[in-house]
């Protein structure tokens, strides 16, 4: 479903699913959603196993400033320069949001059609593009956020989502299946697509702080359910489970 793949890729991809659902001693997906679209669909058995996250420690905020930005100063989208996370919807949408709050997209950003399309787009607004970041830089854009944004119209269970939930941030998202079922209360939602919905959410968010505050302390919550320890936990008790079938079925 995802429109970065050509035709002949879908077909191998899609393959590789038939051969896994038929084939596979068991079957897993990250979200409910997937699950159970899955298991209906095949009339097999796809259990959920969520993804899962650390708990976050404390960052301080060194790299925010050398961007010359500031903690609650901005807000975040962090994913890949790609169509289904639809990054051109929010910056069109950014136009609209009153303020001086900047846009902070961190993404790579290549030379292909779809990204050369987004800088296009953010030229005269305010948005600042900082490149794919990773490990202490990321978590130090996800702690000072003042909104996390993700408009996409596809995920499994968005991992972005989950990080920006584990440090309490205030979560703008789609109304997709899978972000309701990750974040629940937890979130702010949009129709997906929905360019006005999208921009007066995130303007209300921005404006009213106590409002950020109470859906971050949900977000945290939710959170907190999706242990990696756990997640890794019930991979074991699958694999632990398949082993000794195997053996019982030898004897």
């Amino acid at each position: 479903r995802r429109d970065k793949w050509s035709k002949s890729a879908k077909t191998v991809l899609q393959a590789g699913l038939l051969c896994g659902m038929r084939f596979a001693s068991a079957r897993t997906a990250v979200s409910e959603p997937l699950a159970r679209e899955l298991t209906e669909r095949f009339g097999k058995t796809v259990e959920y196993v969520p993804n899962g996250v650390r708990k976050p420690s404390q960052v301080g905020t060194c790299f925010i400033h050398s961007l010359k930005l500031r903690p609650e100063g901005y807000a975040l989208f962090v994913g890949r320069a790609v169509r289904e996370k639809r990054l051109d919807l929010l910056i069109k949408s950014w136009a609209h949001i009153t303020g001086e709050t900047p846009l902070v997209v961190a993404a790579e950003m290549g030379d292909d059609p779809y990204s050369s399309y987004c800088r296009k787009l953010a030229q005269g607004q305010n948005v600042r593009f900082v490149g794919g970041r990773y490990g202490s830089e990321l978590s130090e854009l996800y702690a000072n956020a003042a909104v996390v944004v993700q408009p996409s119209v596809l995920e499994g269970m968005s991992l972005v989502l989950l990080e920006a939930a584990s440090y309490g941030r205030c979560i703008v998202c789609s109304n997709i299946e899978e972000n309701v079922a990750l974040l629940g209360d937890g979130g702010v939602y949009f129709k997906v697509d929905d360019s006005s919905q999208l921009s007066r959410a995130v303007s209300r968010c921005l404006e009213e702080e106590a409002l950020r505050r109470r859906m971050g302390g949900l977000a945290s919550s939710k959170a907190g359910s999706f242990d990696v320890n756990r997640a890794a936990k019930a991979y074991e008790a699958i694999y632990f489970r398949l082993v000794n079938g195997a053996r019982i079925g030898r004897k």
